[in-house]
């Protein structure tokens, strides 16, 4: 593992912002009917799944931390 190598942190707050702009968009593109094509539609919905999962992972993780600290904290 290179040292060197430091992953950007998830910052969680972000991503939801960007999930609800991303369905404000949504929302646009189908009640504007400015002709917005199926590749348009399927790139936000595309980008909103891959928010929607990092933020899946992100509260999955920190809930296995909080079970985890918790359950070391019985065990002492």
């Amino acid at each position: 593992m290179n040292a060197a190598f430091s992953p950007q942190p998830f910052d969680q707050a972000a991503a939801l912002s960007e999930l609800r702009t991303l369905g404000r968009r949504l929302d646009r593109q189908v009640t504007s009917r400015t002709g917005v094509t199926a590749p348009e539609l399927d790139a936000t919905l595309r980008l909103m799944r891959q928010l929607h999962t990092r933020v899946e992972l992100s509260l999955s993780a920190s809930l296995s931390s909080v079970v985890h600290r918790s359950l070391q904290a019985r065990a002492a």
